[in-house]
């Protein structure tokens, strides 16, 4: 009887998983977000390592990103396995959305990283990790009354960064510069291609012309946790 029970329970939660990878959702969570962004991602990154720092002279990148072709609902697969990571280890991603505070956010060198993001409602900050595939991971510190644009727009500009220092890496035999003053131009690079991609004046990655393909964006499911910074000039305004 007990064998018996172990095999139909093994075979319900394997026809439950086939039945829910066949799903094809609308709304966008934290994987189907990151596989929704590859290709675009990859080719910024890519553009990067072909043209350099100067390729954000045109604003928006020597490449135009009218020609990003980003998929619909029903042609972006997740993985269960990496959404139920991303879920219960927030912290192993590549991209930790809704970090805390860092102290380091509030020294002297770190001021030009807090007037390029003066008008948004997230920080950036990098992080070198031991003993990982990647040197760096990038933290997100999110604003109090960060809205789901915002926290769009705070992915956008962290897997950027990051996948561009991904490559810088790999293309210098895993070396990547550790300095603060080369990851802020980094950061101002990747920040004029998120300013192109997510503008509300016809970006491909703009919330509302995503869900022109289909997708449902008015709320967001990025498990993005409580923390929330305010500084004491906004929380007397």
């Amino acid at each position: 009887v007990m064998a018996l029970f172990f095999v139909l329970t093994v075979l319900h939660v394997v026809v439950n998983y086939i039945g829910v990878d066949v799903l094809r959702l609308r709304t966008l969570n934290r994987e189907r977000a990151e596989v929704l962004l590859a290709s675009v991602v990859e080719g910024v990154a890519e553009d990067f390592l072909s043209f350099g720092m100067k390729s954000d002279e045109s604003e928006n990148g020597s490449i135009s990103d009218a020609t990003f072709v980003v998929p619909k609902p029903e042609e972006v697969h997740e993985s269960l396995y990496q959404s139920v990571l991303t879920l219960l280890f927030p912290k192993r991603c590549s991209v930790e959305l809704g970090a805390r505070f860092h102290p380091d956010c509030c020294k002297a060198e770190y001021r030009p990283m807090l007037q390029l993001l003066i008008g948004e409602r997230y920080l950036l900050r990098t992080e070198q990790r031991d003993n990982a595939k990647w040197a760096f991971s990038v933290k997100v510190v999110l604003l109090y009354g960060a809205k789901e644009m915002d926290e769009w727009r705070a992915l956008v500009h962290a897997k950027i960064l990051h996948r561009t220092l991904q490559k810088v890496q790999d293309s210098n035999g895993g070396i990547v510069q550790n300095k603060l003053e080369y990851h802020y131009q980094l950061m101002e690079w990747s920040y004029n291609w998120v300013r192109s991609l997510t503008s509300a004046d016809g970006g491909v990655l703009h919330l509302n012309s995503l869900a022109r393909l289909g997708w449902e964006c008015d709320r967001l499911y990025f498990c993005s946790g409580r923390w929330r910074v305010a500084f004491e000039n906004e929380k007397n305004d």
